[in-house]
């Protein structure tokens, strides 16, 4: 599964588990009415900061986000998502109530799609 179907995907599950409507979800979260269906029908990417706000509305952190789709990438193995992310050098930082990324948009997207050697 690519990287932007996982995100679309993803995103329709957690507004589906919610059971809100596209619409509702796009409304919620400021944008326009078609935003959230285009993103999921994957006729639009979102940004960095789209993905946080959406993180933030079902009170996800990035790395719980993509944590199913590391998980299925790398047959489940051993190494958490975070400690992946730490054997590449990334910075995280982890407080109580949320786990923060220093990366770009580009990097996270190669370090989620290749396989561990």
């Amino acid at each position: 599964m690519e990287l932007q179907d996982y995100v679309s995907k993803r995103i329709c599950q957690l507004r589906t588990e919610a059971a809100l409507s596209a619409r509702q979800l796009s409304f919620n979260l400021g944008f326009s009415a078609s935003y959230i269906t285009q993103i999921e029908s994957s006729k639009k990417s979102l940004s960095i900061s789209a993905l946080e706000q959406i993180c933030n509305y079902f009170d996800l952190t990035l790395v719980e986000f993509f944590e199913p789709y590391y998980n299925r990438k790398h047959n489940q193995n051993k190494l958490s998502l975070v400690d992946h992310l730490s054997q590449h050098k990334i910075p995280i930082l982890i407080d109580e109530n949320e786990v923060t990324l220093h990366i770009s948009s580009k990097r996270l997207a190669e370090i989620l799609t290749t396989q561990k050697n």
